[in-house]
């Protein structure tokens, strides 16, 4: 019996990428992902030894025409999350956007080497369960998303979340003007997509805990604690 194909993921040791790879996973599927440094994944692989015999990672540097062509061979489904990061750029439309747009272009070059597979491109920006949900509804292909909880959030609101949930927290993070009201901002339709999608989205307050309690595992493993 042959083995199930592959499902690619670019940028796949990145936030994003990184989730939609364990959404995959959990789902039972055999990823193959690209990444820039092999030595990251080998430590995503390292830290998910249940299911690291369905996970390899290709490695894929600056995007440009064919980089991604042999990651896709053998593959029936794309998920493109590989984007330029940086908290600032000299020059964003030649350090950002030209190269993102580049990205885009290889992928969908290499959507197409093989005949029995229809070309879907899911925006980076998507989250991740949003992302693996869209390959597999037809009825999304061609229909742009864009997933975002109900809730406002603001800086102060996860000083307040992390001070009143984490005794460790109140000697580091910072009190600010605690309680003070949320500023106004535009609502984003995440409606559509979470009926489309069947997406539970988390509250604000349950993602700034479960981020936290990593945030203090991984500086407690590292100081040794």
């Amino acid at each position: 019996m042959s083995l199930p194909r592959f499902k690619l993921v670019t940028g796949a040791t990145g936030c994003v990428g990184a989730h939609v790879v364990d959404e995959l996973l959990r789902r039972g599927h055999r990823v193959r992902a690209t990444t820039r440094s092999i030595a990251k994944g080998e430590e995503m692989r390292r830290t998910r030894p249940t299911a690291a015999d369905r996970l390899e990672f290709v490695l894929v540097g600056n995007f440009a025409a064919g980089c991604f062509d042999e990651a896709a061979r053998g593959v029936d489904g794309i998920f493109h999350c590989a984007a330029p990061v940086a908290t600032t750029f000299e020059n964003p439309e030649q350090d950002a956007i030209i190269p993102a747009i580049e990205g885009v272009k290889a992928v969908l070059s290499a959507a197409t080497q093989e005949p029995d597979r229809t070309p879907i491109w899911v925006d980076v920006r998507d989250l991740a369960y949003a992302h693996v949900e869209a390959l597999f509804k037809p009825e999304a292909g061609g229909r742009r998303f864009l997933v975002s909880a109900p809730e406002k959030f603001s800086h102060q609101l996860v000083a307040d979340i992390t001070r009143r949930e984490f005794d460790w927290a109140r000697d580091i993070v910072r009190m600010g003007e605690e309680g003070k009201p949320l500023p106004p901002s535009f609502k984003y339709d995440g409606e559509t997509a979470g009926r489309f999608f069947g997406i539970e989205y988390r509250s604000f307050r349950e993602c700034i805990i479960d981020a936290m309690r990593q945030f203090r595992e991984i500086s407690q493993r590292e100081s040794g604690e």
